[in-house]
């Protein structure tokens, strides 16, 4: 269930759950030895977004890297300390919201209804209760966040491929994902060299390696391997014939999902058509 928390009553609301005064958090320091007060440009741009007795998370309503969310700040008591967490996305699509699970309150990154990244504060605050009082550790926290499984969902409606480049290049636009797959070709170059008495001009053959591509807010990856009616393929081809049963059985999928590594990153549902033309394979 989605719970979301007003920010002012979060700031006004039970200060007795928290470990020391809400104003000493600000004395608190990252790995730098900067103060959340000077990370928050003295106060005036964080906002609290969910607390409870170990760990207070806020939002730095100007971020520091230009991310168009903010930046995600979790202070934790204990050591009196203050991390930066990774948002996994700067998309303007993108929030931080205060989602809950079991009972438990996570902070999460979300865009639309997708998740993007989890961090599960209440269960930390359990854990670290359980440890009756030993200093948290981020590193372990943060390896646990890992560990919470990434949730995509399924898009509305059905995508349609757009076909450039002579027929050697298809693009599959939905929501904030993008699968780029572009067949290699080969173009004529003109390329110039001057000597002292007169400038030479040559035409040199280029080919273009082939590639499945998936970008989205966080960049451009390749994909290791797609997912089709529920079979995995590898994206990792060596020839011509891997190549060509690759591309035909991903044009005429009606779904699919990306994977880099073991992690799916993006699904998309299309409508199939057929390859008009040999798309070649080529890794220069």
């Amino acid at each position: 269930m989605k719970q979301l928390i007003p920010l002012l009553t979060l700031a006004v609301t039970a200060p007795s759950i928290m470990a020391s005064n809400t104003n000493d958090i600000w004395s608190y320091e990252d790995s730098t030895g900067t103060t959340l007060a000077q990370a928050c440009n003295n106060k005036s741009t964080c906002e609290p977004l969910y607390k409870n007795s170990h760990y207070i998370a806020l939002v730095n309503n100007r971020s520091q890297t230009g991310c168009a969310i903010g930046d995600l700040l979790v202070a934790e008591h204990a050591s009196r300390s203050f991390k930066k967490l990774d948002t996994g996305t700067c998309s303007t699509s993108a929030s931080i919201e205060v989602n809950t699970y079991n009972r438990l309150n996570n902070v999460d990154v979300m865009v639309g209804d997708r998740l993007i990244k989890r961090y599960p504060l209440d269960t930390w605050m359990y854990m670290e209760e359980r440890k009756k009082g030993n200093v948290a550790s981020w590193k372990k926290a943060e390896e646990n966040a890992k560990k919470q499984p990434v949730l995509i969902e399924e898009p509305l409606g059905h995508a349609e491929w757009q076909m450039s480049n002579q027929g050697t290049k298809y693009d599959l636009f939905q929501g904030v994902d993008l699968l780029t797959l572009e067949c290699s070709r080969q173009f004529e170059r003109q390329e110039s060299s001057s000597h002292p008495t007169l400038v030479e001009t040559t035409t040199k053959l280029v080919q273009t390696s082939s590639s499945l591509v998936h970008t989205n807010g966080k960049g451009r990856q390749s994909v290791d391997a797609i997912d089709v009616d529920g079979k995995r393929l590898s994206a990792k081809v060596t020839n011509q014939a891997e190549w060509t049963h690759l591309v035909s059985t991903l044009l005429s999928a009606s779904k699919v999902t990306a994977y880099k590594g073991e992690t799916a990153v993006a699904i998309w549902k299309m409508r199939p058509i057929q390859l008009e033309a040999p798309c070649e394979y080529y890794q220069g």
